[in-house]
C-alpha cells in the first residue's frame, strides 16, 4: 500500500565496468563490444543491477556476454576480476572506493565506457506511521547528506 510509505528519493546509481589493472583492455582504446570477448561477472539474474547491465548492452544491439559468472559477493567480483581477464560490472562508488587507496588500493581500473550505465533512481523508503529507531534516524540521515553531495558533487 503505497499509502503507508514515505519515499525520499535519492537518484540514480552510476555503475561501472571494471578490469584487473594487467587486463588487455585495461590500457588500450576499446569499446563496448570488446569486452564481449571476456568472461564477465554480473550479479545473478534476476537482479537490478544484472538487469540494467544486460537492458544496456542490447538496447545497443550487442549481444549478452556468452560466459557469465553468477556472483552477489563483490569479494567474489573483485577476486575474479583482479586474478583473471573477467569483465565485473559494480557501481562507480564502490569501484573508486576498492581502487583507492581508502579501500585498500586494488588492483583494479574503470573501463571508460558506458558513461550513461545506470540503475534506475532509488530511494529511502519507510514506514510513514512507525517511528524510526536510533540507529535507523542516524542512517537516515547520513544517506540524506550523502545523497545531497552526490548531487552537488556528481562524478
Amino acid at each position: 500500500v503505497p499509502a503507508s510509505f514515505d519515499l525520499v528519493p535519492i537518484g540514480p546509481e552510476p555503475l561501472s565496468l571494471i578490469v584487473g589493472r594487467d587486463h588487455p583492455l585495461g590500457g588500450n582504446p576499446c569499446d563496448l563490444s570488446d569486452c564481449l570477448a571476456h568472461d564477465w561477472v554480473m550479479q545473478p539474474p534476476g537482479t537490478v543491477l544484472r538487469a540494467t547491465v544486460e537492458r544496456y548492452l542490447l538496447d545497443r544491439g550487442l549481444v549478452l556476454p556468452a560466459s557469465v559468472i553468477s556472483t552477489g559477493s563483490l569479494m567474489l567480483t573483485l577476486a575474479f576480476v583482479t586474478r583473471t581477464n573477467a569483465v565485473g560490472t559494480m557501481s562507480a562508488a564502490a569501484a573508486d572506493f576498492f581502487a583507492s587507496g581508502e579501500g585498500g588500493g586494488l588492483p583494479i581500473l574503470r573501463l571508460p565506457l558506458a558513461p550513461d550505465l545506470r540503475v534506475s533512481p532509488y530511494g529511502i523508503v519507510t514506514l510513514r506511521d512507525r517511528e524510526l529507531t536510533p540507529a535507523a534516524r542516524t542512517l537516515r540521515t547520513a544517506l540524506s547528506h550523502a545523497s545531497r553531495s552526490m548531487v552537488a558533487n556528481p562524478g
